[in-house]
């Protein structure tokens, strides 16, 4: 959750048990320093004998809601008590002085899952992915179920499955934030994005068609799991994300809104500081000042390397990209390098990275380009029949607030529930420690049986 412009290292002062320090974090929402409680891990013997019954479940037959044979393989990887994430969350957050998410909620431990499911890729093609699917430890009953995106990342391990637990501690915004829902009485599912963490395949980085089967097929795995485990889940989906995450939750609001997950529906949506329209608020943003420019070549970079075998939006790398960096960014984004490394092989500025004539197309977007922006702008072409709201900061200089103010007219014009909830001249990375405890108490509200539209509105 640090800018990616904040190149600075922060440091994790621990004690033993503890998360052990995370020696740089630059990424667009990597958590840099928490003083964690103890992570209480299920036994072994338990993990060996849940898998082994998830396995054999997976060969059977699920519902038929689920989807045929979506979930392929269930893992538990930690099972947390309540006073641990309890202290966790009371300590979660940047860096001295900066807010904590805060333990408010918390009402149970988490017991959370590393999952392997099927789903199809943007061009429709069968493919895998991954994600964490948590659920409140001790607790059985009717859930409401939380989908969140977790923000930009170009490594592949940086995603909520590695739930903190490699070496790196990559994943800490899956862990936490699944914590804060999970411990609040919400099963959350966050899926991983196609391409990342367990997925086949080059990162298929802000294409919204992605983001939503990625995350509904998670939805499906979810309701198999909480099968087994003998929860059921509400029909009503409260859907969430950050940055990127945010753009992602109103993709996966009008899927779920226009009926492509049979037996769950739309219930309320929260995305925080998402870049909703990008052809008229956050591409415009990058060349009026309103985004960072030490950030973009890392957010051009990424986008139309991710783009270009989907949208054909350049024939080859020197008719986009300046020399020496051609040769090498499609490289710098297949997955397998940290941020850190990116940024650092990246120049300080766009009009180093791009060729003069793909840098004015860059400012005035035509053919394929723009096509490919707009169909990837999330908060036009429909309108959220739930109550809506949007969090932003004037403050974020990552993804302008502009974005959020565009998605509240567009909504508003056709008479749509929102509202934008203004966190204050706060960084983009803060906005989310802000938003999240907002949007936990305003999901309480929700009951589970009750209709859209309902309490919390």
């Amino acid at each position: 959750m640090t800018e990616k412009h904040n190149l600075e290292a922060r440091r994790i002062t621990g004690s033993p048990g503890e998360l052990s320090p995370r020696h740089s974090t630059i990424t667009g929402r990597r958590i840099g320093a928490v003083a964690a409680a103890a992570i209480a891990l299920v036994s072994m013997a338990g993990l060996s004998a849940w898998t082994a019954a998830s396995s054999a479940a997976a060969a059977g037959r699920p519902p038929a809601s689920a989807g045929p044979n979506v979930l392929i393989k269930a893992t538990p990887i930690a099972r947390l008590p309540e006073r641990s994430v309890a202290a966790e969350l009371r300590h979660a957050r940047l860096g001295p002085g900066d807010p904590a998410l805060g333990a408010a909620a918390v009402r149970s431990g988490i017991v959370a899952y590393r999952v392997l499911y099927r789903t199809v890729n943007a061009a429709g093609q069968p493919t895998r992915a991954s994600g964490l699917v948590a659920f409140p430890a001790g607790r059985t009953g009717n859930l409401s179920l939380v989908d969140y995106g977790h923000g930009t990342t170009a490594y592949k391990l940086d995603v909520p499955s590695s739930f903190g637990l490699d070496a790196n501690r990559d994943g800490l915004e899956g862990r936490w934030s699944s914590e804060l829902f999970a411990s609040a009485g919400f099963a959350v599912a966050e899926p991983d994005y196609l391409g990342m963490g367990a997925g086949p395949g080059r990162p298929e980085y802000m294409v919204a068609n992605a983001e939503v089967s990625a995350s509904l097929d998670l939805l499906r795995a979810a309701k198999v799991i909480a099968t087994r485990r003998r929860d059921t889940l509400a029909p009503g989906v409260l859907v969430t994300g950050f940055s990127q995450g945010g753009a992602a939750a109103m993709a996966v609001g009008r899927g779920l809104q226009h009926h492509a997950l049979p037996g769950f529906r739309l219930r309320a949506l929260a995305p925080v500081s998402g870049p909703y329209d990008l052809p008229g608020a956050q591409l415009p943003g990058i060349f009026t000042g309103q985004v960072a420019a030490a950030i973009a070549p890392y957010y051009v970079g990424y986008t139309l390397t991710a783009w270009n075998p989907l949208y054909h939006l350049y024939p080859a790398p020197g008719d986009a990209f300046r020399q020496p960096y051609a040769a090498s960014v499609e490289g710098l984004f297949d997955g397998s390098h940290p941020d850190q490394q990116i940024i650092a092989a990246l120049p300080p500025r766009l009009r180093n990275l791009l060729t003069p004539g793909y840098l004015r197309l860059l400012q005035h977007p035509t053919g394929a380009l723009k096509a490919a922006l707009i169909r990837n702008s999330t908060c036009t072409g429909w309108t959220p029949r739930v109550p809506v709201r949007l969090y932003a900061a004037s403050g974020d200089t990552t993804v302008t607030q502009v974005n959020a103010q565009h998605c509240r007219q567009t909504i508003d014009a056709h008479h749509g529930q929102v509202r934008l909830v203004q966190l204050g001249a706060v960084s983009h990375d803060i906005s989310d420690f802000l938003a999240l405890p907002k949007i936990v108490r305003w999901f309480l509200a929700f009951d589970p049986e009750g209709p859209p539209g309902g309490a919390g509105a």
